[in-house]
């Protein structure tokens, strides 16, 4: 018979890669890319603005960029004067998220929105994921994932997306369910932003594996009706067995 020492340990990361399909209309990050970086995302940023703007405003943007946490409301629109109006009125509210004044952020992103199609791109789909991040920094949850809800599904419907942010969003969206002590949706998320080939739905997928298996047993036992929870700490015991002892008498894992 074989005893639970004698369990084969499974590989946690292909258990969470076999947990879900990759969305139809949604893009794919190409296996051979172990790791979407933020540095990719930023190239993609430059080449897009790149055609959007002239050389001169696209060499002055280079160097605003770094002072948008600094400059004020009114300097940053003189100096932006003459840019295309969607390029303006993100880089306003840009700064203003980064100087926490996200009211006012969500503001100039709406903005954005509110324009004719035609003079939206590609501050779009960039206008919603950074508008979704401010609702959830402003403590409105449902607002937030409407909005990560709609860039998708303007995604899927074929806006381009060079930065993955509908990726991205998938993450984001997992994170707001799980601040709301949602578990289970948390986990289905993260598994879905795998499965899109972001290496970040795994890493945040090891991170709650952990944080569950070291709560305390009154709050991890009601958590344990969903399916989720099961599978995903199913999955990284099977995975980890190796690393923790078995004790007979109550039937518990002890590190």
């Amino acid at each position: 018979n074989i005893t639970m020492q004698e369990l084969p340990e499974t590989n946690f990361q292909y258990e969470m890669s076999q947990w879900a399909t990759p969305l139809k209309g949604l893009p794919v990050i190409p296996a051979t890319a172990e790791t979407w970086l933020e540095a990719d995302a930023l190239s993609a940023q430059m080449l897009a603005e790149k055609r959007k703007l002239s050389p001169s405003q696209f060499s002055q943007l280079q160097t605003l960029r770094p002072q948008l946490g600094t400059l004020t409301d009114a300097e940053l629109r003189q100096s932006t004067a003459g840019f295309p109006v969607s390029s303006q009125l993100y880089l306003l509210g840009a700064a203003a998220f980064q100087q926490g004044q996200l009211t006012l952020a969500e503001d100039y992103f709406l903005q954005v929105l509110a324009l004719p199609k035609t003079l939206q791109h590609p501050y779009d789909l960039w206008a919603l994921y950074s508008l979704a991040r401010s609702y959830r920094l402003q403590g409105l949850p449902d607002a937030a994932l409407q909005t990560f809800d709609k860039l998708q599904q303007q995604v899927s419907a074929g806006a381009a997306d060079p930065l993955n942010l509908a990726i991205s969003s998938l993450g984001e969206q997992a994170r707001l369910h799980r601040e709301q002590q949602a578990w289970g949706t948390a986990i289905q998320g993260y598994a879905q932003q795998y499965a899109q080939g972001d290496i970040g739905g795994y890493a945040s997928l090891k991170l709650l594996a952990k944080q569950l298996v070291n709560l305390p047993t009154v709050q991890l036992e009601p958590l344990l009706t969903d399916p989720n929870v099961q599978r995903l700490l199913v999955a990284w015991l099977l995975s980890t067995f190796s690393n923790y002892g078995y004790a007979n008498s109550g039937g518990i894992l002890t590190e």
